[in-house]
């Protein structure tokens, strides 16, 4: 199935959204997309997030991205961003010595290179956004940190591309530009940088909010701040500096993003706070419209496509397998879930739709073929990768964690005892009173007859659940979820029987860069060659010591460094 005729005929649902048609290409200029990545660290969150992860089911390998190009950058990438007229991107990154970098869209030749805003007693630590301009014009928002104090900062400066010239200097490191490149909006990254949103190139100042780092809607007219922990979204009119609406995106906000009409806005987060849903709400009241459930781990970036039917974003996913996914903007639906190879903190759509660009933490920047092929439908009995109650809930099974009487487990949790649900629950209610009991109510699930001769009791509490959500809940078991209840996988923390350093690095550990030992049978460094095959273990005594010493095990005297092999098998 095409992903444009996915669009062109969603499934009924509940909430309907107008979706305006497919707008020509010719018409459509960059989106307005910003990832923000917070520094403060939610202890209790976390700690949610290790445990989910402990119990997250895997996800196998997806198809990989249709590279049209890819290309190593000198640092690991943070932000990208597509140029109106599609014929640059730009990609920015680094701690130690952050840079921006510009690329010919169509080949990845290497263009110019930017440093990191940069102040008088301070330097830089990052590169936090990135947006282009119709006029040329390169937006560049980078943090700082003071050089006499701990003090983080926040510095913007705009670039003319035609010449590499600065020609504007703000405070803030959250940047975007109208559609039109008539205004800019410069703002956050620090307590003390407010977001200011001004004429360009004169300047002039039209308003000024206190809500820190946000994002200008494509029409100029709106602003959306929020990048914050508490998940609190704000709606601002730019030209009045009024409240419009106030929106709650459930948890931290790491990324906004607005539809091309300005209509419609995406926020998502998660990484140390549980709630990793994108949600897509409607501008003009606020309401929320859809709950895009994928990325169970975070999600980082998100962008809208040209006509605004489509939804890119990339996360990480339970299993901790990295993601680049797309949705059907106007019922929320999955189409296609992508494999990157490493994580990308950043993705942007190209102005016409037929290509996205994304980079990776490991400095690769790469731009590919938008899919037009969505992924195998949901309804073939099995809940895969990708899928979950939400996307696909004929598939993956659901519930608010009542138990279901006759499924074979007794749930005292959920009010099931062998009077209520004797077919689940084991007892005995007559004859000798001393030797009656009754699973669920008279004794728990820790007594050894609920569980014997083929009956199933099982204690733990029972709340909602969700297959495809990662956490082995209530009733979901092996076989009717395996996606959440296959315990052992590579990215469960665990070390397990059958991994290793070569072949899960993630549980195991960063394998040596040498073979570190030469005898074990093992190949340490993971380079295919194993012991004395290595040439890292030319040197070593094991390895020099090629024939047999006294006592070792021996075939004939060719074995032994004294030539001479005793009848009892072993050298002299």
């Amino acid at each position: 199935m095409e992903i444009a005729k996915a669009m062109a005929a969603p499934p009924a649902f509940a909430c309907t959204i107008s979706v305006p048609p497919p707008a020509t290409f010719e018409r459509i200029l960059a989106m307005n997309v910003h990832s923000i990545f917070g520094v403060r660290i939610n202890l209790l969150a976390m700690a949610g997030l290790l445990v989910g992860l402990a119990f997250s089911g895997p996800a196998s390998a997806q198809e990989a991205p249709d590279v049209v190009w890819e290309v190593a950058g000198t640092n690991s990438v943070s932000e990208v961003a597509y140029s109106p007229d599609g014929q640059q991107v730009a990609s920015g990154g680094g701690s130690q010595n952050p840079t921006v970098e510009v690329w010919d869209a169509v080949d990845g030749t290497a263009l110019a290179t930017f440093p990191a805003p940069s102040r008088s007693g301070s330097y830089p630590t990052g590169i936090a956004s990135l947006d282009f301009s119709p006029a040329g014009l390169l937006a560049v928002g980078g943090l700082l940190m003071s050089t006499s104090y701990p003090v983080p900062g926040a510095a913007t400066d705009v670039w003319r591309l035609a010449d590499a010239t600065i020609v504007h200097s703000f405070s803030g490191s959250r940047v975007s530009f109208s559609a039109d490149g008539s205004r800019l909006a410069a703002g956050g990254g620090s307590p003390n940088n407010y977001l200011a949103v001004r004429e360009i190139p004169s300047e002039e100042l039209i308003n000024s909010f206190s809500d820190g780092g946000g994002i200008l809607s494509p029409d100029g007219q709106i602003l959306a701040t929020g990048f914050n922990f508490d998940g609190a979204i704000s709606l601002w009119d730019v030209a009045s500096g009024d409240l419009l609406q106030t929106l709650n995106n459930g948890g931290e906000v790491r990324t906004l993003a607005f539809s091309p009409d300005s209509q419609m806005l995406a926020s998502a987060g998660g990484g140390v706070d549980p709630d990793s849903t994108i949600k897509l709400w409607r501008v003009s009241d606020g309401a929320l419209l859809r709950t895009l459930f994928g990325h169970g781990i975070g999600t980082r970036s998100v962008d809208f496509s040209p006509d605004g039917q489509l939804l890119i974003s990339s996360g990480t996913d339970v299993g901790y397998e990295r993601s680049i996914r797309f949705w059907r903007t106007a019922d929320g639906a999955l189409l296609k879930t992508l494999d990157p190879g490493s994580a990308v903190p950043s993705v942007a759509f190209s102005p016409d739709g037929s290509t996205f660009v994304y980079g990776r933490v490991d400095g690769f920047v790469a731009v590919a073929n938008t899919p037009t092929e969505a992924d195998p439908a949901c309804n073939n009995g099995v809940c895969d990768p990708g899928e979950d109650c939400h996307t696909c809930p004929t598939d993956c099974i659901s519930g608010t964690g009542a138990a279901a009487c006759g499924d074979g487990i007794c749930q005292p949790a959920a009010g099931e005892d062998c009077i209520r649900c004797a077919v689940d629950c084991r007892g005995k209610v007559d004859g000798n009173p001393r030797r009656r009991y009754c699973c669920g109510d008279t004794v728990d699930c820790a007594d050894s007859r609920c569980n014997a001769d083929l009956w199933t009791c099982d204690g733990t509490p029972v709340g909602p659940y969700c297959c495809g959500d990662g956490p082995c809940d209530g009733p979901e078991n092996s076989t009717s979820c395996a996606i959440d209840c296959q315990v052992v996988f590579c990215g469960d923390g665990n070390c397990d029987a059958g991994e290793d350093p070569c072949g899960c690095p993630i549980d195991c550990g960063t394998p040596p860069g040498s073979e570190s030992i030469c005898d074990d049978g093992i190949d340490n460094d993971c380079d295919l060659d194993t012991d004395c095959e290595d040439g890292d273990c030319a040197d070593a005594s094991v390895c020099t010591l090629l024939c047999g010493q006294r006592g070792d095990p021996c075939v004939d005297g060719v074995d032994c460094c004294s030539g001479s092999c005793k009848k009892n098998g072993t050298c002299r």
